[in-house]
């Protein structure tokens, strides 16, 4: 991903075959299971934290848009769009450090919009649009009334950028839940709702909560009976509700469905370097 950037920012000829052959590569070998990544972070120390940021990006981007029904080619050209999501903020910053920026004056969205779309003017042709668009759209708000207000003529973000947005959000509040004594990965989902409307748009919000559910796959659990479960299925009609396989004590093993039941619930969830270890099968 670093040395994509520093091409870019030489205008350099970029290996978009590479590129999309890489995502499609981290495409299918993605279980759908969010811990995956997490748990492939940890054989990756000397990787830099924003890289694995960009790539966990590009990953749950494709998987979203896979799971709402994108065909596989907007797929791969929505993967490789995500690789430069950060971009803008990137060249900003770099451009922020040697001298001041005829753009200060502009809102700071706008600013990183065009940062990060600018350069990737250069490679329309051989990356196609939806890499320019992604790079240019993904940190707009969903609202541009406050925008539209000081004189901004915009347009609301594409959905694919929008994608990419709550699957920004998702890695960034995630490693954040990491570093907390209590683990509530179901607070993410709750801080992505406060800004429906205002960063997302409210269809696409709650479709991407009905794929990723409250608690993520493979996420082992606490039950209200005192078991220790891992969630095996995300419910899109009761996200909250996913189904868990009960793991400990091992005399109560099975798959249960929480939308089923009302009598057993999730309390809370395991922190993923505390996990209880799971019986042979």
């Amino acid at each position: 991903v670093n040395s994509i950037i520093e091409k870019i920012m030489i205008k350099e000829e970029l290996e978009v075959v590479d590129l999309q052959f890489a995502a499609l590569t981290l495409l299918e070998s993605f279980s759908g299971s969010y811990l995956d990544l997490i748990s492939l972070a940890k054989h990756q120390e000397k990787t830099p934290a924003r890289t694995l940021h960009v790539l966990n990006v590009a990953v749950l981007s494709m998987y979203v848009g896979s799971q709402i029904g994108w065909p596989k080619k907007v797929l791969i050209d929505l993967g490789v769009g995500a690789l430069f999501h950060d971009l803008g903020t990137l060249l900003e910053k770099q451009r922020a450090e040697k001298k001041p920026s005829l753009l200060a004056s502009l809102p700071a969205e706008l600013r990183s919009a065009y940062y990060g779309a600018r350069p990737l003017l250069n490679y329309v042709q051989e990356l196609g649009e939806i890499p320019l668009v992604i790079a240019f759209e993904s940190h707009l708000p969903y609202n541009f009334e406050p925008l539209i207000n000081k004189k901004y003529h915009l347009r609301r973000p594409h959905q694919i950028s929008q994608v990419v947005a709550l699957c920004d959000a998702y890695d960034e509040l995630f490693h954040l839940q990491l570093t907390q004594k209590k683990f509530s990965p179901d607070k993410i989902i709750k801080s992505l709702r406060q800004d429906k409307e205002k960063k997302y748009e409210p269809q696409l919000l709650e479709r991407f909560i009905q794929i990723m559910g409250y608690w993520p796959l493979g996420c082992q659990v606490k039950l209200s009976t005192g078991w220790i479960a891992q969630v095996k299925k995300i419910n899109p009609s009761a996200p909250e509700k996913p189904s868990v396989q009960v793991i400990n004590p091992p005399e109560k093993a099975g798959l249960i469905d929480l939308a089923a039941t009302e009598e057993i619930t999730i309390k809370q969830a395991l922190h993923p370097a505390r996990q209880v270890s799971q019986p042979p099968s």
